[in-house]
């Protein structure tokens, strides 16, 4: 899903892209890392059922040369691992 998204707003001529995850999770928010979403804010209480903080994430220009390498060597490492999974709806 973050390679789709990411593909999609570079192709729609997107800056940047923002999400948030929970505090809690690690584990998103080191994926999130990993396809270069910084932690740039907390949004307090953002989640209604426990009034959780939530992390707002957001990548460094997408349209970059650096940014573009990075996720080309990232489709090729999900590619090789998972091959190129095609989800219909």
């Amino acid at each position: 899903m973050i390679i789709g998204t990411l593909r999609v707003a570079y192709e729609q001529g997107l800056a940047e892209v923002t999400l948030e995850a929970r505090v809690s999770n690690f584990i998103a928010q080191r994926l999130y890392d990993k396809y270069g979403f910084n932690e740039v804010g907390i949004r307090k209480n953002y989640y209604a059922d426990n009034r959780e903080d939530a992390v707002i994430m957001t990548t460094d220009p997408i349209r970059t040369a650096s940014y573009r390498e990075k996720f080309a060597s990232l489709q090729e490492t999900f590619l090789a691992r998972y091959g190129d999974i095609r989800i219909e709806i």
